[in-house]
């Protein structure tokens, strides 16, 4: 299948490579999507807070304070939401990965932190902008 589309899969593990017939190639391709659909139905069980109603992400942001949100790109990007709730200034902690969505609705401030253990150290030298910024 690889071959014939001309993909590079470095993260399969060959099953696609085999003599197989078709059909079973298509079973299997099957069964390990599934694999990978029940992780996912997991992973957002264990995070309610960010999932909507049906399941999927959410794009409405999680209060975790008055007037004090949290949200990831998906949030970031849904004008509707972050109005309905009232935001009026972002933080965004992604900074050049991320892009302003929308500038003309609300007041943006950027700061680079990479997702890693590292940066939970760097986080605590962005406070006090961050919360001059939010409090406007």
């Amino acid at each position: 299948w690889r071959a014939n589309r001309r993909v590079e899969a470095p993260l399969l593990t060959g099953f696609l490579d085999s003599e197989a017939t078709p059909l079973v190639q298509a079973y299997e391709f099957k069964v390990r999507l599934e694999h990978i659909l029940s992780r996912c139905t997991a992973l957002t069980d264990t995070i309610p807070s960010a999932a909507g109603e049906d399941g999927l992400p959410s794009t409405a942001p999680v209060g975790v304070a008055p007037g004090l949100f949290i949200g990831g790109v998906l949030v970031a990007g849904s004008r509707k939401d972050l109005k309905a709730a009232g935001i009026t200034h972002v933080v965004n902690a992604a900074g050049s990965q991320v892009e302003d969505y929308f500038p003309s609705d609300f007041s943006y401030l950027r700061i680079e932190l990479d997702d890693t253990p590292e940066a939970s150290t760097a986080i605590a030298a962005t406070f006090e902008i961050s919360n001059e910024f939010i409090d406007g």
